[in-house]
């Protein structure tokens, strides 16, 4: 029989990453809230951010309808998020315990009381990376509210920290190292072998050439990055299945000219699928389940959704 994890009080609390289960799933039940619907069937935990926010839609429902969901990611948050929650629950992820763990953009970062904060950057290989934005979330354990939640960190200051005064190559290292220890330490400990890892983002050539600005050889490039290489990203998936392909030196391109000279708002891409649960459609499952079969595998579904 497998019962909700007995995690210390405070942890969903802050960190957020309870599931909020829909009620197509949970019926007519009143106490909605740490429900084990199939005490038999094991549990599944994900970690990351609104790529596994909602595990009981679209790609993740195969798994979803299998076992019980018992973690879920949070919009917004990084690697860091994700390398502490594994380290608060590894103890409690069982042997037969299903573990996603998704990687997020190496330069989210969790600021003072949970915040969740986002500098956007202009990167071009010739020139140093230049800050354009800064996005600000809720902190953790509070839904993104746009309306809400977008003062929490001066915008001027924390520019000039991430343009003159932070090292440029902190954050990438930092992602690095985590990810790294996500995959060889933390996740060999787990009492469970069925775990599968994606990367959200994935790393572009001006990320890459800011290894090879500090003498990282190519070798030691391939081994630092494998894991946020070795499959294509989740993000770029979804924007592939939205009409975009990635062109190096101008970012995604939409195959229709036009829709590539809208503001980024108005594409396609945030109109269709970045409002939808995880950044996909019920369209995307089969071709998604295809794509990452090799990693899915891991997770030993009765009926998984392969060709």
């Amino acid at each position: 029989m497998y019962e909700w994890p007995d995690l210390p009080d405070g942890y969903y609390s802050f960190w957020g990453t309870e599931p909020q289960r829909p009620d197509r799933i949970l019926k007519d039940l009143e106490q909605r809230r740490r429900v084990i619907l199939n005490p038999q069937k094991p549990r599944v935990w994900f970690f990351g951010d609104s790529f596994v926010q909602c595990p009981d839609d679209n790609i993740w429902e195969p798994i979803s309808k299998e076992f019980n969901p018992v973690h879920r990611g949070v919009g917004g948050t990084g690697v860091e998020a994700v390398w502490a929650q594994l380290s608060i629950c590894k103890d409690h992820i069982q042997a037969e315990d299903r573990v996603v763990i998704a990687f997020s953009h190496h330069d989210r970062e969790l600021l003072r009381d949970g915040i969740r904060g986002q500098p956007q950057f202009r990167y071009r290989s010739d020139t140093p990376p230049k800050v354009t934005n800064t996005r600000q979330y809720a902190p953790v354990g509070i839904p993104y509210r746009s309306d809400e939640y977008t003062d929490f960190v001066d915008d001027k200051i924390w520019t000039e920290y991430l343009e003159n005064v932070r090292w440029e190559l902190s954050n990438l290292l930092k992602v690095l190292a985590m990810v790294n220890n996500i995959v060889h330490d933390i996740i060999p400990s787990l009492k469970t072998p069925h775990v599968a890892h994606f990367a959200c983002f994935g790393l572009h050539d001006p990320q890459i050439h800011l290894l090879r600005k500090y003498n990282f050889s190519e070798k030691r490039i391939r081994e630092l990055t494998q894991h946020l290489q070795n499959t294509p990203p989740l993000w770029g998936f979804a924007l592939e299945r939205s009409g975009y392909r990635w062109v190096s030196g101008e970012g995604w391109v939409h195959f229709n000219p036009e829709e590539s000279k809208k503001p980024w708002g108005e594409r396609k891409v945030s109109t269709h699928r970045h409002p939808s649960p995880n950044h996909y459609l019920d369209e995307d499952v089969v071709p998604f389940w295809n794509t990452y079969k090799g990693t899915l595998e891991k997770l030993c579904l009765e009926q998984p959704l392969y060709k």
